[in-house]
């Protein structure tokens, strides 16, 4: 059956790329989502839409070095070819049923969290 998300979540579903543009709006003036070493893509706490798929977007992360995408969607691990600065990939609660898509961070990835799939 299709995933229904309990009360208090949101019931629609966004991109990376939509979700990193709010990101922005909530930065000071001067600051860019592309600098930053800690990106929170964790909709609920926002009550955001939540993020379904790993896109093209994340590879503009190049600073990069913890990048939260727990409690969405997300069924699969996209590229992250372009996360030239990350050691954590945080997971956990999305709808994971394998690792893959490592290889491009394998020589800085630290920690992977990815309970809860």
């Amino acid at each position: 059956p299709p995933f229904a998300p309990p009360d208090g979540y949101p019931s629609s579903m966004t991109t990376c790329k939509d979700a990193l543009k709010k990101l922005q709006e909530t930065l000071e003036e001067g600051q860019k989502v592309e600098e930053l070493e800690d990106v929170r893509l964790c909709m609920v706490p926002w009550q955001m839409p939540l993020i379904t798929k790993m896109d093209a977007s994340l590879n503009t992360l190049k600073k990069c070095k913890h990048l939260r995408l727990s409690s969405n969607q997300i069924d699969r691990i996209g590229s992250l070819a372009g996360l030239e600065s990350l050691e954590i990939l945080s997971m956990s609660r999305n709808l994971l049923k394998k690792l893959e898509n490592l290889d491009a961070v394998a020589g800085t990835l630290k920690q992977l969290w990815i309970s809860y799939n």
